[in-house]
């Protein structure tokens, strides 16, 4: 996956910014080069939205210069660099005029609460993961998860090792989620995790390739420009940037889409209709969660069942028949695995007799 088209209009106004400022290193003469950019466009949201974050960068590169270069003994923490870097820039990205909310400080995933209750039904108290970043699009009161994302302040490499596996388990509570949510054909759907260590970034996806196949991919990493050569950059950094705002808008939409019935628009409290349903429900396993206090850890049922070698998406939408070809649920989410295995995508219960006998 390649990174976005820059308009030429953004490169062309990086070039003319990065050769000012090796010429003069007058910050404020190519804001004011920007703010004149963002009046000639003022018709084009997305460049105006470039602008901003091109703004955004060269301001924190002449404001916050020792921070950037690591040049003070000052004792900066996380949330100095996420509120100083970071979230001005996600908030260019993700205005809040438009379907995706940022959600900063730590907070937790309903969807993974529910999913680990299945596991501890006994445990009064349920807890998720606390996740610093969150992307979510609103469905009436429900918060559906479309990226996430933790910092840190510097690169350590327990916290490192332990933030990747946070945020590996917690991006695939959110690819199902989104699944769960969207329907038909929709398979080029994606969940990003960002990882922030100061003033590095690094983004990566999670996809659901094949049954039972969830891939985690890195897409790429960056810094903060420091300096003014590290602008001669910035063009590819904005594209990966962007390609990440398409494609979580994209998951947002189809979420949108698979929840507004057809008739008025009207926002709808249940799954989406059987006919509807996304063909990769069957594909999807069960997450393993880290087991409360003084408890004993418990293996999902779906978790390591073997992929169906024979799967294939039916061309047709599913009649309204009770049973469902192998590896489709029906419309009651029963999965007919083999002659005497079923599996219930929703009650997530097994069973060796036909539920409907």
């Amino acid at each position: 996956m390649k990174e976005y088209p820059l308009d030429s209009n953004v490169t062309n106004t990086l070039i003319i910014i990065k050769n000012t400022l090796d010429l003069s290193n007058d910050f404020n003469a190519v804001k004011g080069y920007i703010g004149k950019m963002k009046i000639k466009h003022a018709s084009d949201i997305g460049l105006i939205r470039v602008f901003s974050i091109i703004k955004h960068i060269l301001r924190t590169m002449n404001d916050y210069r020792k921070m950037l270069r690591n040049t003070s003994d000052i004792n900066y923490r996380e949330n100095d660099y996420f509120r100083i870097l970071w979230s001005p820039l996600l908030e260019s990205l993700f205005p809040p005029s438009e379907n995706v909310r940022i959600v900063s400080a730590e907070s937790e995933y309903l969807l993974s609460i529910k999913e680990k209750k299945v596991l501890y039904p006994k445990t009064k108290y349920i807890h998720g993961f606390k996740i610093d970043i969150r992307l979510v699009v609103d469905i009436n009161t429900e918060e559906l998860d479309l990226a996430i994302g933790e910092c840190a302040k510097r690169n350590s490499d327990s916290k490192l090792i332990q933030d990747k596996g946070k945020l590996l388990r917690e991006a695939k509570d959110e690819l199902d989620g989104i699944i769960q949510n969207t329907h038909g054909y929709d398979y080029r759907l994606m969940t990003y995790y960002i990882q922030i260590t100061g003033t590095h970034c690094s983004l990566s996806t999670m996809e659901l390739a094949k049954n039972g196949l969830y891939v985690s991919k890195h897409r790429y990493s960056f810094n903060f420009p420091s300096t003014i050569s590290d602008l001669s950059k910035l063009p590819i950094t904005l594209g990966h940037l962007l390609q990440m705002k398409k494609e979580v808008n994209i998951a947002a939409d189809k979420i949108l889409q698979a929840r507004t019935t057809l008739n008025g628009g009207e926002e709808s409290f249940n799954r989406p209709s059987v006919s509807k349903k996304n063909k990769r429900l069957a594909w999807m396993r069960d997450t393993w969660y880290t087991p409360p206090r003084e408890q004993t850890s418990q293996i999902p049922v779906h978790m390591f069942t073997p992929p169906h070698p024979l799967f294939k998406v039916p061309n047709d939408e599913p009649s309204d028949e009770e049973t469902a070809d192998v590896g489709l649920p029906d419309k009651f989410g029963w999965i007919k695995y083999a002659e005497n295995d079923f599996f219930n995508v929703f009650s997530k219960e097994s069973s060796t007799e036909n539920p409907y006998e």
